[in-house]
């Protein structure tokens, strides 16, 4: 998206490498454009999450996916999509530390069920925690909701590669850290 999470994880001190994902490639243009000179660089990448995750196994320590969920779940088969992201999310995080963090406007009864396997929460994430963050007075969403949940899990030290690889077709760090740099921090949209 066209956000300023990855700016505002700079300068709250993030140094490590940063790969933002949107499907519109005017928005990846604006982002490298605004986002070249610097240091180290942050990469945009142009492509349909819909569709898998560009990247191998184990790629990330961190994917964050902001208001992505709320906008596939909008889109066409959106429960067989949000299931399949996730199964992506899974392949491409580091085992065992690899932190995969969901940023919604819905809560928990209508988010958690995507992030299970077979109706098991625990199958990819050896921790799964949520919690409402207060927007305070700075905008509503549509339907009037002032608080977005936040989903930070984490994922196994073991799982089956094979298995999520074949069935996607080809393609706690303190819970109170993460929260705390909620308000700065953005990656995926």
């Amino acid at each position: 998206g066209n956000s300023t999470f990855g700016e505002d994880m700079r300068n709250d001190g993030w140094t490590g490498p940063m790969v933002g994902i949107d499907f519109s490639s005017v928005v990846i243009e604006q982002q490298q454009d605004k986002y070249r000179h610097y240091s180290p660089k942050m990469e945009f990448v142009c492509h349909d999450l819909r569709e898998g995750i560009p990247f191998p196994n184990e790629s990330f320590d961190l994917i964050v996916a902001k208001a992505t969920f709320d906008a596939i779940l909008c889109g066409p088969s959106p429960h067989h999509a949000a299931r399949r992201l996730v199964q992506e999310i899974v392949r491409c995080l580091a085992p065992g530390h690899g932190i995969f963090v969901l940023v919604s406007s819905a809560s928990p009864d209508n988010r958690l069920l995507f992030l299970e396997h077979h109706n098991e929460l625990y199958y990819y994430w050896n921790n799964v925690r949520h919690h409402a963050v207060n927007r305070g007075g700075l905008y509503k969403s549509k339907n009037g909701n002032k608080t977005d949940y936040v989903y930070i899990c984490r994922k196994q030290e073991s799982s089956d590669l094979a298995e999520l690889t074949s069935s996607s077709s080809g393609s706690s760090e303190e819970t109170s850290e993460v929260m705390s740099s909620y308000g700065g921090v953005h990656a995926q949209s």
